[in-house]
């Protein structure tokens, strides 16, 4: 039997391109039902292997604060770290039972914990005292540095003080700083330990002295006092008390320089000369006599 098929060539050829299109499309799905189930698999292995991490290292750190606050507890606890020595430093005049006895409250306490501040302030209030500071060395050792204060002229007022070269008043001169320079100031009235006296020609007035020593013509007898007389003069007197200078505090610069040529001219040869008077804008007074003239003027607190 022949079996003769009734459709159309167009037909069959119709046919033929819906089933392939069909079968395309499943294609297509079960590509991106692939490339989906793909994906997903990958982002679930990230998502593992990231919440590995982060919990891994969230263990770490409660590992490492474990460890640290056990460390903590050890370094400010232990007996280990007890101050148990105290070494002082650059102190000689301040005396040594004053400053054991400020350090006295942090014997036996953990050297991280100890208020080293409460040791130095009362270090601090001495009036020789410029500057102190601490350092720890582990395990258990202060060790403390005192900067004293330097004296660098002595101040006459009702009594004899110490000053630095700041102008503060350091202690009542009790002998052994006979070479320091001398400011006979008069009267301040009242003046306080640790604190700057207010002599506004106290440093140009020392700082011309020094300059004067420095001359050749001066080393034998170096000046050694100075005080303020009026109108504005600075008299200096030597060691000695043979020789008298007088300067202008308003021109010390200029009478020095005129001063300096006078000696050029006597050829520093002043052995005989009794009084020197810089205080002129002009002009030079030396003299083979004593000076009687001039009076102090007191001076007051500003």
């Amino acid at each position: 039997m022949v079996d003769y098929s009734t459709t159309s060539p167009q037909n069959r050829s119709s046919g033929w391109k819906r089933a392939h299109t069909q079968r395309s499309k499943r294609q297509k799905k079960k590509a991106v039902r692939y490339r989906t189930g793909r994906k997903r698999e990958v982002n679930v292995q990230k998502v593992l292997r990231l919440g590995l991490d982060w919990g891994a290292k969230g263990l770490l750190a409660v590992v490492l604060m474990y460890g640290l606050f056990h460390a903590y507890q050890f370094f400010t606890t232990a007996p280990q770290f007890r101050i148990s020595r105290i070494t002082f430093h650059g102190n000689k005049t301040v005396n040594a039972e004053h400053l054991y006895t400020a350090a006295q409250p942090v014997f036996g306490e953990n050297i991280f914990h100890a208020d080293i501040e409460g040791v130095l302030e009362p270090i601090r209030l001495n009036h020789w005292v410029h500057d102190v500071s601490a350092i720890r060395k582990l395990p258990q050792s202060l060790h403390i540095h005192v900067q004293e204060r330097t004296p660098y002229a002595r101040l006459e007022l009702e009594q004899t003080y110490l000053v630095d070269p700041y102008g503060i008043l350091i202690a009542p001169d009790s002998g052994g700083y006979g070479d320091l320079p001398l400011i006979q100031a008069g009267t301040l009235g009242e003046v306080e330990l640790g604190k700057p006296v207010h002599i506004d020609w106290v440093v140009p007035g020392l700082k011309a002295m020094n300059a004067l020593n420095q001359l050749d013509a001066f080393r034998e007898q170096p000046f050694h006092a100075v005080r303020y007389t009026s109108p504005h003069h600075l008299v200096f007197t030597s060691k000695s008390g043979q020789v008298t200078l007088r300067m202008a505090v308003d021109r010390l610069a200029e009478g020095f320089d005129n001063f300096k040529v006078v000696l050029e001219a006597l050829q520093s040869d002043i052995t005989k000369v009794r009084f020197i008077d810089l205080s002129f804008a002009d002009r030079v007074v030396v003299r083979d006599e004593p000076w009687e003239g001039g009076t102090d003027t007191p001076i007051k607190k500003s």
